[in-house]
């Protein structure tokens, strides 16, 4: 789990950082220039991003963690729309796209991967309860056959006796 510090220095960064981008694009300096800081946006954007899904999955977390996360990735996601505009009026559209596209690539490939893990692993389980099931049949089998012919050897021999 984020603790809650990690979680507020991410967003202070994102923030400034944000703040830093869009003054640069007012500016008119080069998208390029600002580059690193986009970065450093977007990754602290992510961290309080995953932070607010743990938190909300985690079940009795404090609800002021909790709401702190949530108020924090919808604030991150308000100042990401608002770069998202800021660069497509100053005529920098294009990156944006560029940069959405890579994303969504990105995302995709990392989800695909993890259902092929996924399925990956679930086939290992299955048939290592396939394997488990044929050994536990087999060795049933083998001592209902030795019951069987145990219990035909004392037959012949009861009968031979008498």
């Amino acid at each position: 789990m984020i603790d809650p510090i990690t979680i507020g220095a991410a967003f202070a960064i994102a923030k400034s950082t944000i703040a830093g981008v869009k003054e640069a694009i007012k500016l008119g300096k080069d998208i390029q220039e600002c580059s690193g800081d986009l970065l450093k946006f977007f990754e602290h954007r992510d961290t309080v991003a995953k932070a607010a899904v743990l938190e909300r999955k985690k079940p009795g977390s404090e609800f002021t963690q909790a709401a702190s996360a949530v108020f924090q990735a919808r604030a991150l996601r308000q100042a990401e729309k608002e770069l998202k505009e800021q660069l497509i009026y100053s005529g920098n559209g294009d990156v944006w796209e560029a940069i959405q596209a890579e994303y969504n690539l990105i995302v995709a490939r990392r989800k695909r991967e993890e259902r092929e893990a996924e399925a990956k692993a679930k086939l290992k389980r299955e048939n290592l309860a396939e394997t488990v099931n044929i050994l536990l049949i087999g060795l049933v089998s083998i001592l209902a056959a030795g019951f069987v012919g145990w219990g035909t050897l004392e037959f012949i021999m009861y009968k031979l006796k008498n």
